[in-house]
């Protein structure tokens, strides 16, 4: 078993954040521009609209990773993906530039500060907890996916874990 001081929290949180990645971009990929942009009921959330947030705090994250300030939480209640990232391609496009951005951010953090003091406005935080809560947050708006999939009759599995 690993201790404290054997664990690595750059590999750990890298892995997290490829698979979580990897899963939503596989899932992304296998549905429609129709299914991307629709709206089920009317009122609820568009995939385009929750991978507008996703594609907004991967960015906010990298940005933090590089010791960045993100500056001010701009959106209140939930993001609405503007008309330009509403095609399939521009949706892609964004998650894969923005988690890029975090891989890119994340490679220049030296294992040593994995476990740095990050100051947010109202509460600290540290490069490991970010690129962890990213990768949770990707994997909780790819469940969405996966179940706007399976009510249009795609219950197919788009990716594995051991992928």
């Amino acid at each position: 078993m690993e201790t404290a001081t054997q664990y690595d929290f750059k590999k750990k949180a890298t892995e997290a954040f490829s698979g979580a990645k990897k899963r939503y971009l596989d899932d992304l990929s296998a549905m429609s521009e129709e299914l991307l942009t629709k709206s089920p009921g009317g009122c609820a959330r568009t995939p385009a609209d929750f991978t507008y947030e996703v594609n907004i705090i991967n960015r906010r994250i990298a940005k933090r990773l590089r010791g960045e300030d993100p500056g001010p939480f701009k959106f209140e209640g939930w993001m609405k993906a503007p008309e330009d990232q509403n095609s399939k391609q521009t949706i892609v496009r964004e998650f894969e530039s923005t988690t890029k951005e975090i891989e890119d951010a994340l490679a220049n953090v030296p294992e040593d500060e994995m476990l740095r003091t990050i100051q947010l406005p109202n509460d600290t935080t540290t490069p490991y907890d970010l690129v962890t809560f990213c990768a949770m947050h990707i994997g909780y708006h790819c469940a969405q996916l996966n179940y706007l999939q399976t009510l249009h009759d795609d219950g197919e599995m788009h990716w594995k874990f051991d992928d």
